[in-house]
């Protein structure tokens, strides 16, 4: 008697498992395929590749999504987002300073080519040193490029409106270094701009897929750091 009752309760356990585990299989929300794409990390060697300084520092990093995105909808690849880059803490603390080296936003379109980057002034982008190019260009706007090239080059800048090779040749070089977001990419067009502030304007086109797209990117003059990167249009064949 003891040993059916064993039996029939080692039965029901296993018919009552059963139940839970069919239940849970036709309740339990669709489990979709894991994304492939990681714009995180692809943001993540896009600064080390145009800031090498970044690299091997312990910088801290966080991340920042203001777009609401659909709770229910499938997983799907992060696109827009901003990376925020901290100071690292000092030894033997875990104390953080507060000023920050960058702000980047960052935002990949569909294809999972870049759509748009935009650094925020920082000290590691000499914010202080284009504040007071930007002052002195505002405080006189007839000022020539001979005038605002000395002064740059007396702040320490290496690339004024007089050393165009030497910028084109640096932005050729970092492009490379961005071309597992853009595509193989070539300068078509350098321009120096001395309107607001003073920033290097450069053209480029990136073969992506079986097209050619217009990009449009600022360089700022001291290091010949990359600011902003824009996607335009396809080029017409």
């Amino acid at each position: 008697m003891q040993r059916q009752s064993e039996s029939f309760g080692s039965a029901h356990i296993c018919r009552s498992i059963g139940l839970i585990a069919l239940s849970a299989s036709l309740f339990s929300p669709v489990v979709h395929a894991i994304v492939q794409v990681d714009n995180f990390a692809r943001a993540l060697q896009f600064l080390n590749a145009a800031y090498p300084e970044l690299r091997g520092r312990h910088r801290g990093v966080a991340l920042s999504n203001n777009n609401w995105r659909d709770l229910d909808a499938p997983p799907h690849p992060l696109r827009s987002f901003a990376l925020l880059v901290k100071q690292a803490s000092e030894p033997r603390t875990s104390e953080v300073k507060d000023d920050l080296l960058m702000t980047a936003h960052f935002e990949f379109a569909d294809d999972d080519y870049i759509n748009e980057f935009n650094a925020a002034s920082s000290r590691i982008l000499h914010a202080d040193e284009l504040s007071k190019m930007r002052t002195l260009v505002l405080d006189h706007p007839t000022m020539t490029r001979e005038t605002v090239g000395a002064a740059l080059s007396a702040a320490g800048a290496r690339f004024g409106p007089g050393q165009e090779k030497d910028l084109r040749v640096l932005a050729d070089a970092t492009l490379a270094k961005l071309a597992f977001v853009t595509g193989p990419a070539k300068v078509v067009g350098v321009k120096w701009v001395q309107l607001d502030t003073t920033w290097w304007s450069v053209d480029l086109q990136a073969r992506q897929g079986g097209s050619t797209r217009q990009y449009g990117a600022v360089f700022e003059p001291f290091e010949g750091k990359l600011l902003h990167l824009q996607r335009g249009n396809v080029v017409a064949q």
